[in-house]
């Protein structure tokens, strides 16, 4: 495809939306500026997407913490691009999923792999479902379950942290019910 067929929709909001709406008109390629966009959209948004590319860049007071539209979009099976920024090469997992904070060549180089190699697209999309899974409400709570199993099987040697553990358990609980 050349750069005419190509849409960038920009889900959200923040500062630089001018900016890449400007880019875009200079480079000729269309750009949707979507918004906030409800659960229900969003995934229909996701389904129908070549490809997701979070350019997060870390500055003084702000860093990726966690990309959940990374997460969201793996869980859908679309191949996700990130920046270093943060935990986000911790979600997609593949380094060469990722880039760096200001290497727009290097970003360029991989959606341009991406556009042309389907086999790279199924491999790159289907490993990252598989890594998504790790965030299903199943294996979570699996994770927890073993968290705690372990500390139950180490309060000998930690007297302390299954107590402090069941009264942080307790307040939470009672957060959330209050």
């Amino acid at each position: 495809p050349t750069k005419d067929q190509f849409e960038v929709h920009l889900c959200g909001v923040g500062q630089m939306a001018e900016v890449w709406q400007s880019l875009g008109d200079e480079l000729g390629v269309r750009v949707v500026q979507r918004g906030m966009l409800t659960p229900d959209v969003l995934f229909e948004t996701l389904v129908h997407a070549g490809a997701l590319v979070q350019s997060s860049l870390t500055t003084r007071v702000v860093t990726e913490q966690f990309g959940r539209s990374v997460a969201e979009a793996m869980t859908v099976g679309v191949p996700c691009l990130s920046s270093t920024s943060g935990e986000l090469p911790n979600v997609v997992g593949d380094p060469w999923c990722t880039f760096g904070e200001d290497d727009v060549e290097g970003l360029a180089h991989k959606l341009e792999v991406l556009r042309a190699d389907p086999e790279r697209r199924a491999s790159v999309s289907q490993s990252q479902v598989e890594r998504a899974r790790r965030w299903s409400p199943e294996m979570s709570s699996q994770t927890l379950v073993e968290f705690w199993a372990e500390c139950w099987d180490h309060q000998e040697a930690r007297p302390g942290l299954l107590r402090r553990s069941r009264r942080l358990i307790r307040q939470g609980n009672a957060a959330v019910q209050g």
